[in-house]
């Protein structure tokens, strides 16, 4: 197998305009009858990358904040009213994740979702005909989200993005755990 290396994807030399920023509101939804004592630094990670360029960032992670996890996410997209909203979605949580997309394809349907995370890498295909997606990352996110996050539009069916690349972890910014 043929592994490319990424070539200093966060040597990030300008900063977005203040008219091209965004809000992007990063999710981590419930695990039943879980809580983590760390948050999830994957999350974290893709803040530092998406702060960096000079977008604004907040993460909502249910499995780790104790104070509001029993508020439903229109409290978070109320308060800060993103241009875009990432899911991460892991197999334990997928159910919770469903309910999540939905509720905002309720209450926001003009708002642009994008997915990743290890289930919807490896069962890209339970995803690619739902309608309230409009963006599904498979691999790595730290090699694309920029990108993802700039040219982000409501989609008519789901753009599949496959990053087949792994990341140079020796180029990852210290994960920007203020954003939670």
């Amino acid at each position: 197998m043929k592994i490319k290396s990424w070539a200093k994807p966060f040597a990030i030399k300008k900063t977005i305009s203040k008219e091209k920023k965004k809000k992007v509101l990063l999710i981590n939804p419930k695990r039943n009858n879980v809580l983590f004592t760390l948050p999830h630094n994957g999350l974290a990670i893709l803040a530092a990358i998406i702060k960096k360029r000079g977008h604004e960032v907040k993460i909502v992670d249910y499995a780790f904040s104790f104070k509001y996890k029993d508020r439903d996410i229109s409290f978070f997209v109320d308060d800060f009213k993103p241009d875009i909203i990432g899911v991460s979605i892991y197999t334990p949580n997928a159910y919770k994740a469903d309910e999540v997309i939905s509720r905002l394809n309720e209450l926001y349907p003009k708002i642009p979702i994008m997915i990743g995370g290890p289930h919807p890498t490896l069962y890209t295909d339970l995803f690619e005909k739902d309608k309230r997606i409009d963006y599904i990352v498979r691999g790595e996110a730290e090699l694309t989200i920029l990108d993802v996050i700039e040219k982000s539009k409501k989609e008519s069916k789901p753009v599949v993005i496959n990053l087949e690349s792994l990341v140079d972890l020796d180029t990852l910014p210290f994960p920007d755990y203020k954003c939670f």
